[in-house]
């Protein structure tokens, strides 16, 4: 069990197994394989990681409240982003993810202290992720090209407000705000953009996450649709 620096109860650490490890490698390697795919959009993380854990993925877009995926009757929301750097210097260490899109809070306006904000930015993402029943998060960060990736999965912990102290960072645009939240020990931990909505939650990349590679065998337009004029023919 992990301790994070960034949860206020124990969060659990996952990792897939052998077989589900593998499965998910060949999928992402015959994702950047297609010609023109140069990334990987959180959709194709969403259904690649179901795949791989044999669980079901629901339909709709990234940062949805509802959970992504479904196993074993757990619900999982899904969270990936690209970083530069190499895997390996990775662990150990945070990483902020986009955790969920909120509003400005009802009966509040830019101009309010930005801890009465932040508090009930934080109550109304617990409401949301205990309203649509989160029970675990699976990260995977992207690296060099992707070509590198971790992955690990933690238990959903819920938020306590008194536990960060909200600040304006002044660098929003006019009309617009953005607030950090920083926790005992001075550490920004907690981020939110009035423009987007983004709520940003720093998260510890566990010790002993899962490190892995593929490689891209990149395939040309013809290449690709010889392989599909097989499929259909089959």
């Amino acid at each position: 069990m992990i301790e994070s620096e960034m949860f206020d109860l124990p969060a659990p650490v996952h990792i897939l197994t052998a077989a589900q490890l593998a499965s998910l490698r060949e999928d992402l390697s015959d994702w950047f394989a297609l010609p023109g795919v140069e990334d990987l959009t959180g959709e194709m993380f969403e259904a690649f990681f179901a795949a791989a854990a044999g669980g079901l993925r629901k339909p709709g877009r990234p940062n949805r409240p509802s959970a992504d995926v479904v196993i074993n009757g757990l619900n999982y929301s899904c969270k990936t982003v690209k970083i530069a750097g190499r895997a390996q210097h990775k662990l150990g260490r945070h990483h902020k993810f986009i955790e969920a899109r909120r509003q400005l809070p009802d009966g509040l306006s830019l101009r309010s202290d930005p801890n009465l904000i932040g508090n009930a930015l934080i109550e109304d993402y617990n409401r949301v992720c205990r309203a649509n029943s989160w029970d675990m998060i699976a990260h995977l960060l992207r690296f060099n090209d992707n070509q590198e990736f971790i992955i690990w999965m933690e238990d959903w912990r819920p938020l306590i407000a008194t536990n960060y102290r909200w600040e304006n960072t002044g660098s929003a645009r006019s009309g617009q705000l953005n607030l950090a939240a920083r926790d005992a020990t001075g550490l920004p931990r907690l981020s939110w953009t009035s423009a987007g909505g983004q709520f940003y939650i720093s998260r510890l990349v566990p010790a002993d996450a899962q490190i892995f590679t593929i490689e891209h065998n990149k395939m040309s337009a013809a290449e690709w649709r010889q392989l599909m004029s097989q499929r259909r023919i089959r």
